[in-house]
């Protein structure tokens, strides 16, 4: 037997054990984070496109839930505790009540699609509730068993109590919110008598969203309703043998079928997807109740991301942690018509699905093609064709988009938005706009959605908009070294003044490279062959509707083959360019443009282009130059580059972006065999941050705003490194992460 087939083995046959137990794994190396008087911590848990939250944060000693997300949602307290004896003790979920402790030695652990508070009573019980948020790769929106799972506003939670004395216990296990139960059917509060008919489940009224209501459900056991101060929820009578365990599991469900965001391009409210595929909140507490043990074995299987790696428990935490933040930010949503749109919220900025937030996160829509794919539909409606002005709307200034647009060419938009409404661009006058790096990022996205999909027939439709971004980066570049000099706009990086503004920047000039050898790949690839000429297509336009009849193949292989040998060209232009400046200074600095005194700082992040590319295994003999170039760029800049507080993005400038420098870890991993792993210091500093995922410092003192940011997802890149993935054998990565048979 191979070592592969040993490994896989390894693995189903863990699977096979733990995947039917109603508990989530937690991996052995995931650190144990103390949650006491002086916790910060803040973690988001949310649902896959339905933005329901259940998040903790340790310093308010309190949750916030809702089912509009992290945005909208309220504050509250979530009461886990054991009554033993008269005493009552609890999780720091809750701020104490009048006659409660906290259980002692709190810690608090991640996974993919869960979160774990631990504890000990002072009668020596041990006590743990996981959050689970469950999780399952779904490549097509057409698979319904497995979006119903992403998608439903749903929460497990866990709870377990272990009586490792020899005496058997008798206690009370109590579970509810600090808010007032509701009664769904005669629509009004319940009190006093109430209680007494409540059993095994509990509604609560969401203030943060219309009607809506939230649940919790016992699943497995009989619960009655109870009232203690200020909370309301469900009690259990514990009755546990010597050295013998009692696990009680919940559902934790809303539904919401109101406004989520207004799309003012199509002037139509949209809701969550999810309300097509559940009728009303008992609808959503059934399918959570019927489907638990096939959604819990499905999370369990994807946690197999962790426990088959052997990187660091901090590599892990940082793992788990950005793929919660990732999930807290997205929508899933539908118009009138149910058609779907996503869109993925850029943190506290609330702007929607930004492109080049997108080269960092959509790495994970190895997971979901189908996010990445409603993002590459959604960009085409929001290029710039010409200078626009913009009226002043809800307290904000008038301003102008589309800048350069007439004079040089098209590009796309920075986003699509601000959170709650999908419009035609965010209110940015002359930065960002993005001219150069937005339209190199959606040719690469794009070939990296081809990838990992292998849907020819979108990619083939999307070639013609392609060559459009292109050209407008072509006539962008005057002096005719390939690099855009021209109305480039900023770039990513607006906490560096280098990277971001300084014009003939080699950071642009790799992403060129990048984008005009991947799409030359795609423009001989996807050729459209046939004998039908437009004339043709003319002759059929006589009302009778043949040509939707009879679709025509239009001929285009002598265009997609010089549009192809174009682009290599201009990459092999700039890759001239740099092998130019490389002679000169020894190394590749951020600017060629000499007007700049500083522009001949260093750069780790030059490479920052070469990230999918490595994914997709390119055989591309202009990128492994231009990666042979750039590793001596690289290894010179890194150790002037590191400081106390991480890897700064230039030599000459303070601030350091986390994800972007991750990203520079993963490209130098691939083509350069560095072993650097920058994640140290971005666990630094969130292990006790309110606001994670938080992306960076400007300095060793000053974070930067960054809060609840979904880039660091891009974390993900060092699990795919450590297993040598590669696209054309993207299934060996995946398999062991889907339950058998889906």
């Amino acid at each position: 037997m191979t070592s592969r087939n040993i490994y896989l083995l390894t693995f189903s046959l863990l699977f096979s054990i733990s995947a039917f137990a109603a508990e989530l794994p937690i991996d052995k190396d995931m650190p144990a984070i103390s949650i006491n008087d002086t916790s910060q911590l803040g973690i988001l848990n949310s649902r896959m496109g339905s933005r329901f939250s259940l998040n903790f944060f340790s310093g308010k000693r309190g949750i916030h839930t809702g089912a509009l997300g992290f945005d909208s949602d309220e504050y509250s307290e979530l009461l886990v505790g054991v009554e033993q004896d008269g005493k009552l003790e609890i999780f720091r979920l809750a701020n104490p009540l009048i006659k409660s402790t906290y259980f002692q030695n709190q810690t608090m652990q991640l996974a993919m699609t869960g979160m774990q508070l631990k504890g000990t009573s002072s009668k020596g019980l041990e006590v743990s509730v996981t959050v689970v948020s469950p999780f399952t790769p779904a490549k097509t929106l057409s698979e319904t068993d497995a979006i119903k799972l992403q998608v439903s506003p749903i929460f497990y939670l866990l709870v377990q109590v272990k009586n490792p004395t020899e005496m058997a216990v008798n206690a009370k296990l109590l579970v509810g919110l600090k808010k007032l139960p509701y009664n769904p059917t005669m629509e009004y509060a319940v009190w006093g008598y109430g209680y007494g008919r409540i059993a095994n489940e509990i509604y609560y009224k969401d203030q943060t969203a219309g009607n809506a209501l939230i649940a919790l459900e016992s699943l497995n056991v009989k619960t009655m309703g109870f009232e203690k101060e200020a909370f309301n929820g469900l009690s259990y009578d514990l009755n546990i043998a010597p050295k013998a365990v009692e696990n009680v599991n919940y559902s934790y469900s809303t539904y919401y079928d109101g406004r989520v965001q207004h799309d003012n391009r199509i002037n139509s409210d949209l809701k969550y997807y999810y309300t097509s595929l559940f009728k009303d909140i008992d609808d959503v507490k059934t399918f959570a109740k019927s489907n638990f043990d096939k959604n819990m074995n499905a999370s369990a299987q994807f946690e197999n991301l962790l426990l088959r790696s052997k990187l660091s428990g901090m590599d892990k935490w940082m793992m788990a942690l950005t793929f919660h933040a990732d999930l807290a930010n997205t929508f899933l949503l539908i118009d009138e018509k149910k058609n779907p749109y996503f869109y993925l919220l850029e943190g506290r900025f609330k702007h929607q699905s930004t492109v080049d937030v997108a080269h960092e996160t959509e790495v994970v829509a190895l997971f979901n093609p189908w996010r990445l794919k409603l993002q590459l539909q959604q960009w085409t409606k929001y290029l710039a064709t010409e200078r626009v002005k913009r009226e002043p709307e809800r307290g904000r200034k008038a301003f102008y988009q589309g800048y350069s647009a007439a004079e040089y060419g098209a590009y796309l938009m920075h986003d699509v938005g601000d959170y709650p409404y999908i419009s035609e661009s965010s209110d940015y006058d002359f930065g960002p706009y993005m001219a150069a790096e937005e339209n190199t990022n959606y040719a690469m996205l794009l070939y990296w959605y081809w990838k990992i999909s292998g849907d020819d027939e979108f990619v083939k439709q999307k070639l013609g908009f392609v060559e459009l971004l292109l050209h407008s980066l072509v006539n962008r570049d005057i002096d005719g070294n390939g690099i855009v000099d021209h109305a480039q706009g900023w770039t990513s990086f607006d906490s560096s003044k280098s990277l971001r503004i300084y014009t003939e920047n080699t950071y642009v000039g790799v992403k060129q490279i990048a984008a005009y050898t991947m799409s030359a790949e795609m423009f001989r690839a996807l050729i459209t062959t046939g004998d039908h000429e437009i004339g043709e297509l003319v002759k059929m336009s006589d009302g009778e509707g043949q040509g939707f009849k009879n679709i025509l193949d239009v001929p285009n292989e002598a265009l997609r083959l010089r549009q192809a040998n174009f682009y290599e060209n201009e990459a092999k232009k700039i890759l001239a360019t740099l092998k130019k400046a490389q002679k000169q200074y020894g190394y590749i600095p951020v600017s060629l443009d000499k007007k700049y005194a500083d522009g001949n700082q260093l750069s780790v992040v030059l490479g920052d282009a070469l990230m999918y590319p490595g994914f997709n295994n390119m055989q591309s003999p202009i990128i492994a130059e231009t990666a042979k170039l750039l590793k001596n760029t690289y290894e010179k800049a890194y150790p002037l580059s590191t400081k106390s507080y991480g890897i700064t993005l230039t030599t000459g400038e303070t601030p350091t972006w986390y994800s972007k420098i991750m990203v520079s870890d993963i490209v130098a991993k691939r083509w350069f065999g560095s072993k650097n792993n920058s994640v140290r210091f971005v666990y630094q500093h969130n292990v006790n941050s309110p606001f994670t995922y938080n992306d960076g410092q400007i300095n060793e003192t000053q974070s930067w705003i960054g809060y609840f940011y979904p880039r660091g997802v891009v974390t993900l890149g060092y699990f795919m490194n450590e297993a040598g993935f590669r696209t054309d054998k993207k299934e060996e990565f995946l398999r062991p992460l889907t339950p058998k048979g889906e």
